[in-house]
């Protein structure tokens, strides 16, 4: 199978001026396109994409979640891909003859710099007072702490 692989569009950044723009065309032989994370925020790319001439695999980044809260976007890129050829993926497969995808948002397990529990709490206290996702996106009860981005890993 010839899939069309794109991640990391930030579509966000250049549609305030062009508004249609994907900064990519479907591939004259895929059969598949997956778009692996931080296309547009929320589910805006389904606009986008909707008309892609192949079906199309969703798996959310971080960016996506920006100015929003945490959950009601996940429910939005669930909702929103209902009834569509595109399939947002978030803990679940998509399966296509002996083609097996799996897909989730990637969060951090915080153990670039080891595996013990001071190393993990000291990159989690910098991840909250430096890392733009604290600020970018919500809990709905505060900011997407590290805490909560471990939960969810």
């Amino acid at each position: 199978m010839q899939i069309q692989l794109a991640s990391d569009l930030h579509l966000e950044m250049i549609n305030r001026n062009f508004p249609r723009e994907r900064l990519i065309e479907p591939a004259p032989d895929a059969e598949l396109l997956v778009l692996a994370g931080d296309i547009h925020n929320g589910s805006t790319a389904f606009s986008l994409f909707r008309d892609w001439p192949v079906p199309v695999i969703y798996v959310a980044g971080n960016h996506e979640f920006y100015d929003g809260i945490f959950d009601t976007v996940l429910q939005e890129l669930e909702s929103d891909s209902k009834g569509t050829s595109i399939h947002f993926l978030e803990r679940e497969s998509f399966v296509t003859g002996e083609l097996r995808i799996l897909g989730c948002t990637l969060w951090t397990d915080y153990q670039l710099y080891g595996s013990d529990l001071e190393s993990r709490r000291r990159a989690q206290d910098y991840c909250d007072s430096h890392l733009h996702d604290r600020r970018a996106i919500s809990s709905g009860a505060g900011p997407f702490t590290a805490q909560l981005a471990l939960e969810q890993h």
